[in-house]
């Protein structure tokens, strides 16, 4: 079974809202199986999934914001429901991620990886240990 254009773009439109594609496919009559097979062997499908899922991320993003401001629910139930979306957030994009990898060369095809916490300050000062270290600064 191939999936259709249109049904691509309602896959997309959904990921990039933060739903599951496990919820997406549930909502459109889907078997997950054969979506995640249909994405798989089909760049141009895979390609326009990462888009949208990147999309999602932010979105999931603003849940968080939205759940913490929610005063409806429980504060532990806020706090389960936040971590559970940031924990997946930190996984699935770098961007989210708790640590930041920082590439620096000084001469073409010549890099030095750095692992820093975000923080600021740490990180700062990592990246200007390995400069001293490469010798780039003194």
């Amino acid at each position: 079974m191939a999936l259709t254009d249109n049904q691509l773009n309602a896959i997309c439109d959904s990921l990039s809202s933060g739903t599951s594609l496990r919820a997406t496919c549930t909502k459109m009559n889907l078997p997950e199986s054969t979506v995640r097979r249909w994405i798989r062997d089909c760049p141009e499908a895979a390609s326009s999934v990462i888009r949208a899922r990147e999309l999602g991320f932010d979105s999931m993003a603003d849940q968080c914001i939205e759940i913490a401001d929610a005063g409806d629910l429980e504060p532990q139930d806020r706090r389960v429901r936040i971590e559970t979306r940031i924990r997946l957030l930190g996984k699935w994009s770098q961007r989210y991620a708790d640590r930041q990898s920082v590439d620096v060369g000084n001469k073409p095809g010549e890099t030095l990886r750095v692992d820093a916490a975000v923080d600021n300050v740490s990180l700062v000062l990592h990246l200007a240990e390995a400069l001293r270290q490469q010798k780039i600064i003194g």
